[in-house]
């Protein structure tokens, strides 16, 4: 219909586009010229275009004759575009998506996290029909109440440092693309998983200067194979104090929980504030006693800098006071966090400290540290390939470094000072990870997922079957679905099997999903916010009419930020008039966000 015979028959539109069809109005004249038969037997094209109709169309061996006088062939009818405008809305959404349900992913991966919840698991709220309260007895050295939280993988453990990395990438996740969550219904349990680690990590904080970062023993954990709920081996907790730093794990802290904060500055700001507070106290400790956290082989950390800017950033993202900018900066040249990362993950946060400080300071310098990361990730950046278009980083975990680089691609792209190939990279990576190579890595989603992913609680039988060591060698798919968790990954040659033995390509984890689930969010901001532009006739076919208003308002927006930093010097200036350039900043970043959105994927419309 669209031309593929050599012709369109679509009017106003494609090659050769029909020219006569069997429509009254469009054949007549402009007004006041009299119109009547002679129009409609004119061999002359109509005057007047009607743009989109569907003509209606060819015998069965192709033939078709531009006549307005066929009613066959050429009249044009409503019900005649009604089928057709919708398939080619079907198609653009293909387009956008490559077939895939950004949303079903998306609340599939909130469900993960659900999984994964440890503590008092309220009935009203688990939506985990094979999981119930577990690890009831989590205390620290003086009985303090260390429940909650999530278990980092298939194991049963609380690991602080990628917990903590995890809600970090999910709140910011929910900060930038906040539309995504709210379109597809998914903010308010979002919301919740936020809430479920950050009061988590509020218990851990039990003093100034004292942070549990961990629970339970790896090795004697690692030697049981069962149900949570079940669990009676003794737990211990692990702490850092101003006797035993751990300004990496303390800092990642205090990043998520100013992270998290933010989400609920509005609707919650009694919560938002005691989230801060801890953030701020924990920035305070970690920065003050400097060392790494005692890992004991799990998590392994040699470096604290990233963690500390990561901290300091969103703490100026949260707060707007100047001192915690100023600190960023200084740790950004004191650690070199300008330097490439090997990679963003639970352990190298260099990637996200340049976005951050862009996002903030609109200052070039730190965009181009991260184009600095990021293009090595391109193809031909230098980082390797496998045959089907992963991204290649190390065998282990393998897709959990290309959905956090997508991740940050996605955010550079969404920051609108960047080529289409960020975003083109982002869902690249996202759509390997739902099944461009032939199958879907992600749990419950897709064709053939995988069903046999190294989890505990997901390979037991409905309760009260008894668990052991035999489900795990059981060859058969784990009797539970585990919605929306990603497997490891495939080889440098595309090569997995869907096997619960080998950990390396089939257990799941939270910092696995993190990045991935915010990557997802951006590819449904992306096509959310286009979709609305282009409903109010705003995104055309080219950029360039746009990028003269982009440019005009992101000018306004930092002499904005000039006079929020001006303002905040000036004792005179009163708390409402101050709260009205932030507020006015805000809404000229948001529109902007909305413009370049739609700047990135144009669509079509008629001017």
């Amino acid at each position: 219909m669209l031309g593929d015979c050599g012709h369109s028959y679509v009017v106003g539109y494609g090659v050769n586009p029909p020219e006569r069809p069997k429509h009254e109005a469009s054949s007549c004249d402009d007004m006041p010229s009299i119109c009547d038969f002679t129009d409609y037997q004119s061999p002359d094209p109509s005057p007047q275009i009607l743009y989109g109709a569907l003509v209606g169309g060819p015998d069965i061996n192709d033939n078709w004759i531009d006549d307005r006088t066929n009613s066959k062939t050429n009249k044009v009818a409503c019900d005649y575009n009604a089928g057709f405008q919708s398939a080619v809305a079907g198609l653009k959404y293909l387009e956008l998506t490559g077939g895939y349900d950004y949303i079903e992913v998306l609340h599939q991966s909130i469900l993960f996290y659900e999984a994964q919840r440890s503590g008092v698991l309220p009935e009203e709220t688990n939506r985990i029909s094979y999981r119930s309260h577990s690890a009831l007895g989590d205390q620290g050295h003086h009985g303090e109440n260390l429940t909650g939280g999530w278990y980092d993988a298939g194991d049963h453990v609380k690991f602080g440092l990628p917990m903590a990395a995890s809600l970090t990438n999910l709140a910011w996740g929910m900060i930038q693309f906040e539309d995504a969550y709210r379109a597809a219904n998914a903010w308010n349990y979002g919301l919740d998983g936020i809430r479920w680690a950050a009061d988590y990590f509020v218990k851990c904080h039990v003093e100034d200067n004292t942070f549990y970062y961990q629970v339970a023993d790896p090795g004697v954990d690692h030697a049981y194979w069962g149900r949570p709920e079940e669990m009676t081996d003794y737990r211990p907790s692990y702490l850092v104090n101003a006797s035993l730093p751990g300004s990496d794990v303390a800092g990642e802290t205090a990043a998520a929980l100013a992270a998290s904060s933010i989400l609920f500055k509005e609707t919650d700001p009694v919560y938002a504030a005691l989230l801060l507070n801890h953030s701020k106290t924990l920035f305070n400790f970690s920065a003050t006693y400097l060392g790494v956290y005692p890992s004991y082989d799990f998590y392994i950390s040699d470096q604290f800098g990233d963690e500390l800017g990561l901290a300091a950033s969103w703490l100026y993202y949260a707060t707007e006071d100047s001192f915690y900018l100023e600190t960023a900066e200084d740790l950004y040249v004191r650690y070199g966090l300008f330097k490439r990362s090997w990679g963003y993950s639970w352990r190298e946060k260099n990637p996200a400290v340049q976005a951050l400080m862009y996002q903030l300071t609109q200052d070039d310098e730190y965009a181009n540290d991260l184009v600095n990361y990021l293009d090595v990730w391109l193809p031909g950046g230098g980082l390797p390939y496998t045959p089907g278009g992963l991204a290649y980083r190390d065998e282990w975990g393998s897709l959990r470094y290309a959905a956090n680089t997508a991740f940050v691609a996605l955010v550079a792209a969404d920051l609108g000072n960047w080529t289409q190939k960020y975003f083109d990279f982002g869902k690249s990576q996202i759509h390997y990870i739902l099944g461009d190579y032939g199958h879907s890595y992600v749990v419950g989603y897709g064709v053939d997922p995988p069903r046999r992913a190294h989890h505990r609680s997901s390979s037991c039988e409905d309760y009260p079957i008894e668990c052991n060591w035999s489900d795990f060698g059981y060859d058969g798919p784990n009797h539970q679905t585990l919605y929306g968790g990603i497997v490891g990954g495939p080889d440098i040659n595309d090569y997995w099997e869907d096997d619960r033995a080998d950990y390396r390509a089939n257990e799941v984890a939270c910092d696995y999903n993190a990045a991935f689930q915010s990557a997802i969010a951006a590819c449904t901001d992306a096509n959310v916010n286009c979709e609305w532009w282009a409903s109010q006739g705003y995104c055309i076919g080219t950029h360039s009419a746009y990028m003269n208003a982009v440019n005009s308002v992101m000018g306004i927006v930092r002499t904005l930020k000039v006079v929020h930093v001006t303002t905040m010097t000036l004792a005179a200036v009163s708390g409402r008039v101050l709260e009205n350039v932030f507020e006015t900043q805000r809404t000229c970043y948001r529109t902007v966000k909305q413009v370049v959105k739609c700047v990135k994927q144009p669509t079509t419309i008629p001017s």
